[in-house]
């Protein structure tokens, strides 16, 4: 069902296309995936950037625990579209959200975090149009504006969806082997150490424990 992206466990760092990343990271990645494949079948794996308003006049949470914030409460807003498909008599899929994510700095050392889910693709098939207000792209960006403490209408251009940010993963189809290959490759790029900061007290790196 998975195959190991790779397996040197000797090493802390090795060199890739984005120079040196983090063994470690890339294997909590694979063990992310492998939980999430290991409960559904069908996976739809969204890319996803969250980023802090540049103006130095709002004030915002930018602690720590921002990324666990926007975790939960977008768990709280499936779990309610839920409740609503329900009660239109819709189908509805179970959808845990297991995710990994990396907090960089940029220019002007701007933190920002990039962000990948890993949802049950019999649940949600895509992230939506991201002008609409009634699919996940929007529960994933109004997550992130709850958790920081803005309003989404002032703010929402906070949340970047980057080119071809989902993919569709399947269990046990040779097919999907190339997709997945991408998908490994492109998240090999949260590993990387360059752009990271360390010695202020906060992770760089997380993902669901579940």
């Amino acid at each position: 069902m998975f195959k190991p992206y790779l397996n040197e466990d000797k090493l802390e760092y090795i060199v890739s296309a984005w120079g040196e990343v983090h063994v470690d990271y890339i294997h909590r990645v694979e063990e992310t995936f492998r939980k999430a494949m290991q409960e559904y079948p069908r996976l739809l794996v969204v890319r996803v950037d969250f980023r802090f308003p540049s103006d130095s006049c709002v004030i915002v949470k930018k602690d720590s625990g921002v990324t666990t914030r926007t975790m939960k409460s977008l768990d709280e807003k499936i779990l309610a579209d839920s409740k609503r498909k329900k009660k239109r008599n819709e189908r509805v899929y179970p959808c845990r959200v297991r995710y990994i994510w990396v907090r960089e700095f940029g220019e002007k050392d701007n933190k920002h975090y990039h962000v990948l889910l890993l949802l049950n693709k019999d649940a949600y098939h895509y992230p939506g149009s991201f002008k609409k207000k009634d699919n996940l792209s929007y529960m994933i960006k109004t997550a992130w504006c709850s958790a920081i403490g803005v309003a989404y209408d002032d703010y929402e251009g906070l949340v970047e969806f980057p080119q071809n940010c989902y993919y569709w993963v399947k269990r046990n189809n040779k097919l999907e082997l190339e997709t997945f290959d991408a998908v490994m490759f492109r998240t090999s790029y949260f590993a990387k150490m360059a752009t990271k900061v360390s010695g202020d007290g906060e992770r760089n790196f997380g993902c669901s424990q579940k």
